[in-house]
């Protein structure tokens, strides 16, 4: 976490000289280690077990994290014991071996459990020390939640054997006393929380999932702050809470500091809101920086969920959220918090930038070069943009249109063209009502190509491209063509952004100079 630390903070603040780090250890470092999905191509795209998401696969430097967690905890709860002969207060070896193995993993327990709640917190302290995104603290959050669970249950097993190892009715007696049934009822409710937290339920329905956490986490505090009460130990309790109670404080008064807001909602193109609010002068923010959005409705105003924003002018905050059902269906009002300050890519240090994105993933994208654009004419930009079909360009179009004026090349992919003609049939059936037939059906299509035709003129600095695009080659092309150090940064669906962190792995050797990969893409349901 330190030397990531160092790294991070080195590329923004002394860009030259890790420019200059691109020899053959570097890039083996980057092929093998910090840029790869843990195996094969897959890191957003959840692997399935029969047919259904069973959870998220680290990148190959989290597993190496992980990894190194598990190792330590596992010999620190497992070496150094031995039974001394002739002892007096311990006279069976299954007693004194029980008590010493699960005192080891009970104190373990309790230094796992702040940072258990430290790396779910959304005001992590690490995440400006480190510059790690909220997704990797995410993910190591889930997995120190195992660790946490494996260290209850190695504690309460040695207590277990401790007891039966004193005498057949200490067990019994044991179970009476009051700290030892709260230990047991934290537990349990442990072991539910790890149930319910599994991918497939998290996006079955995540509300319910959230409120489930969050009630579970509460009873899990109290059981454990009973349980280690009498023991001197309740500083950690107060720790503990005191993270989760500031991160609480920290939000609502970020949400408070920009204002609660009357929001103009436009639905556009039948799948995507795009919700425009006025902003606060003091409120400012970076491309690629993602907002929490509380939509202030009584049955959710305590959720908040993450969106790119666009800064179209020094005065207005946009967000294209995608129709998925829920909340977004009678959106009318939000707050909005501080923006993440982990996820600010400085890609104008670098000689060329390749911003890719799909679908709902072009905000962050589009901000950035438009930023890039005011940079040096020596710095290239390209931004390449993959849509289903011409239907975003309805909600993008007058962002589109500025990137006109700048030196940013804009490259289009449609992979599925004929999906826009249903799209502007319904834009154009009130001039088609009178029309009956063949002459209807041959109306509709004149109308719906002359449509797609004046988009694509009203953008002629675009290239269009209709159909899938090969990742790969992109890239590839990319880095031979590089007069310059390059960063890839993409966001958008998660097996693109996947296809993307793979094709850059495999292409490192396709260019001398430095290459580096950013990812705005965060899943963590």
């Amino acid at each position: 976490m330190v030397v990531s630390g160092i790294a991070n903070w080195a590329v923004l603040l002394c860009p030259r000289l890790v420019m200059r780090l691109n020899g053959s250890f570097s890039k083996a470092l980057k092929r093998h280690i910090t840029l790869p999905a843990m195996h094969s191509t897959n890191k957003n795209v959840p692997p399935k077990l029969f047919g259904l998401p069973h959870g998220l696969l680290p990148t190959r430097a989290e597993s190496l994290i992980i990894f190194l967690f598990w190792v330590y905890m596992i010999l620190g709860s497992s070496i150094g014991f031995h039974h001394v002969s002739g002892n007096p207060i311990w006279k069976r070896p299954m007693g004194e071996i029980g008590r010493l193995v699960a005192d080891r993993a009970g104190m373990l327990a309790l230094f796992v459990y702040p940072m258990l709640i430290l790396f779910a917190s959304r005001n992590n302290v690490l995440m400006f020390f480190t510059r790690w995104s909220y997704a990797r603290f995410n993910t190591l959050h889930r997995h120190m939640a195992r660790i946490f669970f494996a260290l209850v249950i190695t504690h309460g097993t040695g207590m277990t054997i401790n007891s039966f190892g004193i005498s057949s009715t200490k067990y019994k007696t044991r179970l009476q006393e009051g700290y030892i049934l709260w230990g047991v009822v934290a537990a349990i409710f442990m072991g539910f929380m790890l149930v319910q937290s599994i991918l497939v339920l998290r996006r079955k329905s995540y509300e319910a999932f959230l409120m489930v956490h969050i009630l579970f986490a509460i009873v899990i505090m109290i059981g454990i702050h009973y349980h280690i009460n009498s023991f001197g130990y309740q500083g950690f309790t107060w720790v503990t809470i005191g993270i989760w109670g500031l991160d609480r404080v920290i939000r609502w008064g970020r949400m408070f500091s920009f204002g609660v807001n009357e929001a103009s909602v436009t639905l556009v193109a039948g799948e995507t809101l795009r919700v425009t609010v006025s902003k606060p002068k003091h409120w400012n923010s970076q491309p690629g920086q993602h907002a929490f959005v509380s939509f202030m409705m009584p049955a959710c105003f305590w959720q908040s969920h993450p969106f790119t924003a666009i800064s179209s002018n020094e005065n207005e905050l946009s967000f294209a959220i995608k129709v998925k059902g829920g909340v977004t269906l009678s959106l009318y009002k939000h707050l909005v918090s501080m923006p993440s300050q982990t996820a600010t890519i400085k890609v104008c240090k670098y000689s060329q930038s390749l911003l890719m994105a799909s679908g709902n993933g072009i905000p962050g994208m589009y901000d950035h070069a438009m930023r890039l654009a005011n940079t040096s004419s020596k710095h290239s930009v390209k931004l390449v943009w993959v849509i289903r079909s011409y239907k975003p360009l309805s909600w993008m179009y007058e962002e589109m249109k500025k990137l006109g004026d700048t030196k940013v090349e804009t490259i289009m992919y449609v992979t599925r063209p004929d999906d826009s003609l249903d799209y502007t049939n319904e834009t154009n059936a009130s001039d088609s009502e009178n029309k009956s037939g063949e002459g209807k059906d041959e109306a509709n299509e004149k109308s719906c190509l002359s449509r797609v035709q004046r988009l694509q003129k009203g953008l002629p600095h675009i290239e269009f491209k209709e159909g899938r695009p090969d990742i790969d080659c992109v890239i590839k092309e990319e880095f031979t063509q590089a007069g310059g150090s390059v960063a890839v940064v993409a966001c958008g669906h998660d097996s693109m952004v996947d296809a993307i962190r793979y094709a850059v792995v495999h292409n490192l050797d396709a260019t001398s100079h430095r290459v580096d990969y950013f990812e705005e893409l965060q899943v963590w349901a």
